[in-house]
């Protein structure tokens, strides 16, 4: 474990140990924790108005956070060893998807004669911002996991550097998808839910980034697409772009298979 990793789960665990005393500590040594004193109406009144924030410290929050699955940690960005939990324990999955502010339904398992289906997934909705697609954008849980994470770490900050506007939707050709490689090779990541297609950005101002018209242009559009690519490559197996070849002309693919390539 590295010097980092170490001294964040000693900073957590630490945090852990405070929250778990908040309910029932009192500074006042004659209070007890079984005899705490009355709470007044008024204080009840004052924490009911209190807002709940998403990133709030809950011990929820600080289990992930020990686990290197939340995904508004910028540790948790490029950690290989979380995204592989993030496939292999669906629970822990759904969990950060929740706690990230993830607008998604669960899916139910399906199975084509053909080979193609999944086990798990999530119709994804929205995560800081809406996505657009003409159908449902399903794939697992790890895959929008990890979609969002790269929104979250690697789009929206690069919108703002870039344009001084934050994103207002991102547009998506679909994820889930029974198809083959180049529709004749093997069956492609989306015919198990692996994968995502993207294709474009709207911004707050109105503006509009596309992958096909922008991505090899020399002005801010093209700047943003290529470097959110090179972002992504720390997040996905895979991750293709129009510089890989024409049938990714439109459309940045990203996919969760297991095999690396960035291109």
């Amino acid at each position: 474990m590295s010097l980092m990793k170490v001294s964040r789960v000693v900073a957590i665990v630490a945090l852990a140990g405070l929250f778990a005393c908040l309910p029932g500590c009192s500074r006042d040594p004659a209070v007890s924790r079984d005899q705490g004193t009355p709470v007044s109406s008024g204080s009840l009144t004052d924490a009911a108005a209190e807002p709940a924030f998403r990133n709030t410290m809950t011990v929820e929050r600080m289990q992930l956070l020990l686990r290197g699955l939340d995904l508004a940690a910028p540790e948790t960005l490029g950690d290989r060893q979380a995204y592989v939990q993030l496939s292999r324990d669906l629970s822990a999955c759904y969990q950060a998807l929740e706690f990230a502010g993830v607008g998604f339904q669960r899916v139910s398992a399906q199975s084509e004669e053909n080979g193609c289906g999944f086990e798990d997934a999530v119709a994804l909705e929205e995560g800081l911002v809406t996505y657009r697609s003409p159908e449902s954008l399903v794939m697992t849980c790890a895959t929008a996991a990890r979609l969002h994470l790269w929104e979250r770490q690697i789009v929206a900050p690069a919108a703002e550097r870039i344009f001084g506007s934050s994103l207002a939707s991102i547009e998506a050709f679909g994820g889930y998808s029974c198809r083959r490689v180049g529709g004749s090779g093997p069956l492609s990541e989306h015919a198990f839910g692996r994968a995502a297609d993207i294709s474009g950005f709207t911004l707050v101002d109105g503006r509009t980034i596309n992958v096909l018209e922008h991505y090899f242009s020399s002005g801010p559009e093209g700047e943003f697409l290529r470097d959110i690519r090179q972002g992504a490559c720390q997040v996905f197996d895979v991750t293709l772009s129009p510089e890989y070849n024409a049938d990714h002309a439109d459309h940045l693919h990203l996919d969760t298979g297991g095999e690396r390539v960035c291109h």
